[in-house]
């Protein structure tokens, strides 16, 4: 297995199960995604319409469905659990080199 592979399984293991879960509702109708990063020790958050949020867990709805006009880090973290650290430190650039070859 090579430095790659473990990576990607130690965030898979400890991490892709834990955002399948709002951490918190709020009165305002929003609901919180959140945990400890494990590059830079700090909480990463999404917050989002709580009827949007059902949408997706009860509704199956694609992320990229439901929230178009969000950031690509955010949508990947509510998909993966992976925050943009954890990403970076996984895949570096890999991923910005692969869409800029098939744009090319």
């Amino acid at each position: 297995m090579n430095e790659l592979e473990k990576k990607f399984l130690y965030f898979a293991d400890k991490y892709t199960a834990s955002v399948s879960f709002v951490n918190k509702f709020e009165r305002d109708g929003t609901a919180t995604i959140s945990r400890e990063c494990s590059v830079t020790n700090e909480e990463y958050s999404v917050t989002v319409k709580a009827s949007d949020w059902f949408l997706k867990v009860y509704k199956d709805k694609t992320v990229q469905s439901i929230w178009p006009d969000m950031n690509s880090d955010d949508r990947e973290f509510i998909i993966s659990g992976m925050t943009p650290a954890e990403w970076d430190s996984l895949y570096g650039d890999a991923y910005g080199k692969y869409v800029a070859n098939l744009n090319a």
